[in-house]
């Protein structure tokens, strides 16, 4: 495809690809257990123990947590204790999931860029170049940490 955009049904297939591959690769991580910082952040942390939907308790999730500058974070780990309490599957789930999302906006903005330059559009080695590198960012090694590391969620 030389020149032309392609189809947004050959563009959901390509970033259906990549949660499939990054899911392949980060599912065996869905049971590891609390380790190291999670303890401390999620097991005994008791404002991230949110019971109902409420401002007041996302807000003392955010105010109150140990690392209390990380207000994002906080709120997302007292939103996943909301909705599947402590089981470690849930977090980890989430942890891929934001990590699939930053695969996509990568997959986007490597397209933007590359598409202003004319020596890849004329080509038409936008899309493979977008999906390889955000690929190859997904599923490289130095994002184990990243993903796997519940509390890592942060960086």
């Amino acid at each position: 495809m030389t020149g032309r955009q392609r189809s947004p049904v050959m563009i959901l297939t390509v970033l259906f690809l990549m949660a499939v591959f990054v899911f392949l690769a980060y599912s065996n991580t869905l049971h590891s257990p609390f380790v190291f910082d999670d303890v401390h952040n999620i097991v005994d942390n008791p404002y991230v123990r949110v019971k109902h939907l409420s401002f007041e308790s996302f807000s003392e999730a955010e105010r109150k947590s140990p690392t209390s500058s990380r207000w994002l974070p906080n709120i997302s780990l007292a939103l996943n204790f909301y909705l599947g309490g402590i089981a470690v599957e849930g977090y980890h789930l989430v942890n891929i999931t934001i990590h699939i999302l930053c695969g996509i906006v990568l997959y986007y903005l490597t397209r933007a860029t590359l598409s202003l330059l004319p020596q890849f559009r004329v080509k038409g080695n936008v899309e493979k170049i977008a999906f390889f590198a955000s690929l190859l960012w997904l599923l490289h090694p130095v994002q184990t940490n990243g993903v796997t590391y519940i509390v890592q969620r942060m960086t």
